[in-house]
């Protein structure tokens, strides 16, 4: 163990300059690999920087399961305190959080489980006001065999609640009084003979079985 470092002085420093780990650990017991108790310390417990240029061929870090029978998270976060738990901030003209679902066929790319919000918002994306050309949601799908029936579609709102009360699942408000050439709904449908409440190909079907 290290204990009683002089003040100033590094606990542990490794300069490497060769081209292979710095450090490298195996570990085959059945504890923690390397854990860190930052309760002391006000600073970081884990910081990792770089100031390389194009030059980097690997990513900054990462996390890497090869066994395809691993059953647990390969990240997991938690937070007991009032500060984000996940905080991104992107400021490269790129994507802010990227997923390659190459291997998934029916989970989902973003689960949310059971949250216990009551009134705050389980998405909530807020001061858009830089948009001009862009937009907030883009959803494109070009399947051929995508199963659109009476009970599914490509965009899906279910709701299965018992109350009576007044309950809108979809609610869309032009709030800019201005705005008078704003269109709230705009449908626009290419397919062949789509008209208004054909059975065959329909651009808007109202099937209200209440």
């Amino acid at each position: 163990s290290i204990d009683s470092v002089a003040s100033g002085d590094y606990g542990l420093k490794v300069t490497q300059a060769q081209n292979t780990d710095a450090v490298n650990i195996d570990n085959n017991g059945t504890a923690t690999g390397l854990y860190i108790e930052n309760t002391g310390s006000t600073g970081r417990g884990l910081f990792v920087y770089s100031d390389q240029g194009v030059s980097q061929n690997t990513p900054l870090a990462q996390f890497s399961v090869n066994d395809s029978g691993f059953d647990w998270d390969v990240l997991k976060l938690v937070n007991n305190g009032v500060g984000y738990g996940l905080h991104i901030d992107t400021n490269a003209n790129n994507h802010g959080v990227y997923l390659d679902m190459d291997g998934a066929n029916s989970a989902s790319g973003i689960y949310i489980d059971t949250p216990s919000q009551t009134t705050g918002h389980i998405i909530n994306m807020v001061a858009l006001d830089s948009l001009t050309a862009g937009s907030a949601i883009t959803i494109d799908c070009g399947s051929n065999s995508l199963a659109s029936t009476a009970t599914g579609g490509l965009v899906e709102m279910l709701y299965d609640g018992t109350s009576t009360a007044t309950n809108n699942l979809l609610f869309i408000k032009n709030d800019a009084t201005e705005a008078l050439a704003t269109t709230c709904l705009y449908l626009y449908d290419n397919g062949l003979l789509g008209t208004l409440g054909n059975a065959d190909m329909s651009t808007l079907v109202v099937d209200r079985n209440s």
